[in-house]
């Protein structure tokens, strides 16, 4: 197993404790690059935001305008040009015909849900099958990633090196 930013304890514990600050912030649509912790977020903001405050991205990211829902395929493809710019993120799984390959995961990794045309979506690996996301019905809190949803719209995992 390579060294990862996450690999370090100091730094599984300050993402948790990041994230732990931002539980129950609520959902605001098209928030981009502006969530603000315990205020409003969307599912892209959020994780950015996160990531910012841990310092893995640059604190002056400009994030085009961006559209979660109903955006098509187009706005899914804004999204992975914004996440392919990221220096240090790096892709390290996408969906070939299978559902999401859970053994790759490990803490603080960014999974990318599509559905294609209505639905993009961000969440950040836990542990346990366990992930962070900002949804619109409970803002930012807990899933499971077995869940229909994230699940079978899985299409890519990012890592920060």
């Amino acid at each position: 197993m390579s060294e990862t930013f996450f690999s370090l304890l100091k730094n599984r514990n300050a993402l948790r404790i990041e994230i732990a600050g931002w539980a129950g912030t609520q959902f605001l649509y098209d928030t981009a690059g502006r969530g603000k912790k315990g205020i409003s977020a969307d599912c892209v903001s959020f994780p950015l935001a996160v990531y910012q405050n841990l310092g893995l991205v640059d604190k002056d990211l400009k994030i085009p305008p961006y559209t979660s829902v109903r955006g098509g395929r187009e706005e899914y493809f804004k999204l992975l040009s914004i996440l392919d710019s990221l220096p240090g993120l790096e892709l390290i799984w996408e969906r070939r015909g299978f559902f999401l390959n859970r053994g790759i995961l490990r803490l603080g990794d960014l999974i990318v849900c599509s559905s294609g045309s209505a639905i993009h979506h961000l969440l950040i690996y836990d542990a346990a099958d366990i992930a962070w996301h900002c949804w619109p019905k409970s803002g930012v809190t807990k899933t499971s990633i077995l869940t229909r949803h994230v699940y079978t719209t899985s299409k890519r995992v990012y890592r920060f090196r």
